[in-house]
């Protein structure tokens, strides 16, 4: 067992090293922790027997190294020394599985390879004083088996030795080459110097369970592309759950939990002039807990995000930070997705600009089919949705919470809005709820078009709008629409085609608000969520006839029915105060004290 001892250059070199994700492994001790509590902690691994085919069996024990290598005159070279363990195999036309068990407190498992091989982790534990526990330094794809039953512990540590000439040491478990992981067994793993798993190919999980206890840098780094099909993975680290440097991400199923300082699953690829397939693609259950500054639950810096199914619950704690951070187009074709944001907004000097957080930020366009989107944001300034491209809504039930300050700073102001696009914003079916307490609800820069589908969009008091679209077009030709604010953007009379009223007033917190025609057929009750000293309500049916009469109560009660975030439908109303009537005899009507 080393003891590691840190002088004041070692805290000057963390300040200089630990500003790179990329760099070449770090061999001058810039974190400051060590394995010495994993050495002494007991760890059982509950081996198996187990058979494999072409097997090297390797028994690790702290007095020895048992190795039983049938392939020793057929191109298997095994070397021992103390702990670790270095085969070089010339093997070109059989797969050797390389069967690990036992444990030991400075030891470790090195393949150089021509040949792609197997990887059996039967009941080991390896902790290593200064490099990988395990170091596959061939481009070949490993099959990692994790035996059902055992546990499984990989542990380096703080300070790597230097390797032979320019060979990589990138994490606790590093490949050259592709790692792909099967099996039903347990695996944790520690990383103390850089990343957890480390793969300059690609990586797949296909089963098994696999536990990243802490990361220095990534739990999970990988170069081109990572797939998860199954079992169950769980990350903490200091900077990102899941990294890919080039292609793509896809979490098809399993259970995928990550908690981290930096972002949860992020595809870093923004090359430009190569024709890659850059994305994320999400379909399984994921939680993501990202704390840090700027940070996002998911992040692409160029390519798609796909949300297809899966029950996502993602929270952001720090300032500016994101749920989704999308830099090309977003489609959201299912899923059950909880997003949770409580950072501030922030004036960004490398920027030039405020930056606020945000469930949803895409840089292009948001396309949403199907799906249920909950999104919280309480941070000053916070966003929902913000989508700088043209955001559509065909179906789905968005239930979106706004509830920061506006943000002020000297070079502007920040509104907290539940939905906003500076292009064009479409709706075409769904239930869709918008609350801001001190901005606009839903808001476009460019058009917004409402064709079917019921939304609710609940803007603050004075200025705050249910809908705002400034002086572009606001299109309505169907769906049950209502808007609640101080002030309103108004339906275009010459291209909408379904009937609206505005109602200009005040009205108080709970207070009903109800209309219905003079035969007595009702078309809205509405349950007011705040106090308006002015207020303005906007309400489109496809019950409004052509120049027929209406009367608007207030108060009274309601019972029965299914209950919208304050919109009742079918429901038992009992007649309040009456305070308006009106005539539909225009496309839109203005009505109010």
């Amino acid at each position: 067992m080393k003891r590691i001892y840190f002088f004041m250059s070692c805290i000057l070199l963390l300040s200089i090293f630990s500003c790179s994700k990329d760099d070449n492994p770090v061999v001058d001790g810039t974190n400051p922790e060590n394995n010495e509590v994993d050495i002494k902690a007991p760890f059982e691994t509950n081996p198996k027997d187990t058979v494999f085919s072409n097997a090297v069996v390797i028994t690790y024990s702290m007095d020895k190294i048992v190795i039983d290598n049938p392939y020793q005159n057929d191109g298997v070279s095994i070397a021992v020394n103390g702990g670790d363990v270095v085969v070089t195999s010339t093997v070109v036309d059989t797969e050797i599985n390389y069967v690990l068990s036992g444990s030991h407190t400075d030891g470790s498992f090195k393949v150089y390879s021509d040949y792609k091989f197997g990887l059996g982790l039967n009941g080991v534990s390896l902790i290593k004083s200064d490099g990988p526990a395990i170091n596959i330094q061939s481009g070949k794809k490993v099959s990692v088996y994790l035996v059902g039953e055992t546990n499984n512990r990989l542990i380096d540590n703080n300070i790597y030795a230097p390797g032979n000439g320019e060979e990589d040491m990138k994490a606790t478990f590093f490949s050259e080459g592709q790692l792909i992981f099967n099996g039903n067994g347990n695996l944790v793993l520690k990383g103390y110097n850089r990343h957890a798993i480390c793969s300059d190919d690609y990586i797949h999980v296909g089963s098994g369970n696999i536990t990243i206890q802490s990361a220095y840098k990534d739990g999970i780094h990988v170069n081109d592309y990572f797939v998860m099909d199954g079992g169950v993975l769980d990350i903490k680290s200091t900077n990102d759950g899941i990294e890919c440097e080039r292609g793509y991400i896809e979490l098809n199923e399993g259970k995928l939990t990550i908690n981290c300082g930096g972002d949860g699953v992020l595809s870093t690829y923004n090359e430009t002039g190569i024709d890659i397939s850059s994305h994320i693609t999400l379909a399984t259950d994921i939680t993501v807990n990202a704390r840090g500054q700027k940070s996002a639950g998911i992040r692409t810096k160029k390519g798609k995000v796909y949300v297809n199914s899966g029950n996502i619950d993602i929270k952001t704690t720090g300032i500016a930070a994101k749920a989704f951070k999308v830099a090309g187009d977003m489609e959201v074709y299912g899923g059950d997705v909880t997003l949770t944001t409580t950072g501030n907004t922030f004036y960004d000097k490398s920027d030039e600009g405020l930056s606020s957080a945000a469930g949803i930020k895409c840089d292009e366009n948001l396309i949403i089919k199907q799906g249920v989107l909950s999104i919280t944001s309480s941070g000053s300034g916070g966003k929902g949705i913000n989508v700088d491209g043209n955001l559509t809504i065909d179906d789905g039930e968005l239930n979106i919470t706004t509830s920061g300050e506006e943000y002020k700073h000297s070079s502007g102001s920040a509104e907290a809005k539940a939905i906003t696009s500076k292009g064009n914003i479409e709706i075409n079916g769904g239930n869709v709820y918008g609350y801001s307490a001190t901005g606009n609800a839903i808001d476009a820069n460019g058009t917004l078009t409402i064709t079917d589908g019921v939304i609710v969009a609940s803007g603050a008091t004075s200025s705050g709008s249910g809908f705002d679209c400034g002086s572009n077009t606001f299109k309505i030709t169907g769906g049950v629409i209502l808007g609640i604010g101080g002030v309103s953007s108004i339906p275009a009379p010459s291209v909408s085609t379904q009937r609206s009223v505005v109602y200009e007033g005040s009205g108080s917190a709970n207070q009903l608000i109800h209309i219905e025609s003079n035969s007595g057929a009702p078309v809205l009750t509405y349950k007011i969520p705040q106090n308006y000293k002015q207020m303005t309500l906007l309400f489109s049916n496809p019950d409004f006839a052509e120049n027929a009469g209406y009367t608007i109560y207030t108060g009274g009660s309601v019972s029965g029915g299914n209950d919208f975030h304050g919109l009742y439908t079918g429901a038992t109303y009992t007649k309040g105060t009456s305070i308006q009537t009106f005539t539909t005899d225009l496309m839109v009507t203005v009505v109010g004290k």
